[in-house]
Formats: C-alpha cells, sequence, structure tokens
C-alpha cells in the first residue's frame, strides 16, 4: 500500500451538499424527475451528470445522489418531493453525516488504487463514472471529476478519523 504522508493536491470540501432521492413508483420516473433536477438523470448506473451548481448520480436502481450547492440541492429536494408527492418517495438532505474531499494528480490514484478495489483507469473510470465502493474499510461513495486526473470522495462524517490516518495524517496520535 501506498504511504500517503503528504496528501498534496487534497482538499476537503465543507460546503458541498449531499442528499440521496429514491423513488418508486409505477408512473414515468425519468421525466418527472428531469424536471424536478433540471437536469437529466444519467441514462446508466454509475454515472454523473452536472450542471452549474447540481450533479445527480444514479446509484442504484431507482436511487440517485445529489451533489451540489446548499441552494441548488435544497430546491432540488424540494421540487422532488412535490414531482413525487403520490410516489414512495424519499428525497433527504444527508449532509451533516458526511464528509466530502477532492483529490487530485497522481498521489489520488495512488492513494485510491492501494486502498480500494475499484481500478481507476480512465479506461474503465472515465471522468462522470461514479461508484460506491470501498476504502479500506470505508464505505465511500467516489466520481471522477476530470482527466488530471480529480476525485470527489464522499465518506460517512464518522469515518473522518480513519479515512485521515489512510491519508498519512493523524498517524502520530492515532489509536488505529
Amino acid at each position: 500500500m501506498a504511504d500517503v504522508t503528504n496528501p498534496q493536491g487534497w482538499i476537503a470540501e465543507p460546503d458541498l451538499h449531499v442528499a440521496k432521492v429514491q423513488i418508486r413508483s409505477d408512473r414515468e420516473i425519468k421525466a418527472r424527475l428531469t424536471d424536478a433536477l433540471g437536469l437529466a438523470p444519467p441514462d446508466r448506473p454509475n454515472q454523473e451528470v452536472r450542471r452549474e451548481g447540481l450533479a445527480c448520480a444514479s446509484i442504484a436502481p431507482g436511487e440517485w445522489l445529489l451533489t451540489g450547492t446548499e441552494t441548488d440541492v435544497a430546491e432540488a429536494l424540494a421540487r422532488v418531493r412535490s414531482g413525487f408527492a403520490d410516489d414512495l418517495c424519499l428525497a433527504i438532505d444527508l449532509t451533516a453525516g458526511r464528509f466530502a474531499s477532492i483529490f487530485s494528480g497522481p498521489e489520488a490514484v495512488a492513494f485510491i488504487t492501494s486502498y480500494s478495489p475499484l481500478d481507476v483507469n480512465p479506461a474503465r473510470f472515465p471522468t462522470g463514472a461514479a461508484a460506491r465502493t470501498q476504502l479500506g474499510d470505508i464505505g465511500l461513495y467516489l466520481t471522477r471529476l476530470d482527466d488530471r486526473p480529480s476525485f470527489r470522495l464522499i465518506i460517512d462524517q464518522s469515518q473522518l478519523p480513519y479515512f485521515r490516518y489512510l491519508l498519512g495524517l493523524d498517524r502520530a496520535e492515532a489509536n488505529i
């Protein structure tokens, strides 16, 4: 495993908002969800689409992860709740329980491939690819943002100490 002791290219995203939308319906979902979000959700699983302050990733059948600015995510959730009021719909803001960061450059590739079974080679994980995967013992959401390469990692906030440990931070005082 790579020892990432100086995580250059790693920045926290404290202002990123994260939400989950889950919909079960007998009626057409895609067109209605497109209207609610203001962008068409991905056609395939493990893909993310973006427009200005909002991104939408398909993470499971009938399940999407929204990320973006506070305003864009809140407004999207309100429109989803309204547009799917007669359906079985969960539209919830997860921001308070999540930690988001962007990791860029060769160090990011070395770090991810050292601790994850996911192949982040551009041929297998191109820009816009998204997945739920493992990073060490942490479950996380990962998306490739560009070809630098830059990746967004979203983890449960309770896993932040272990994540920092994997990055090589806090190792001196860690009890892991």
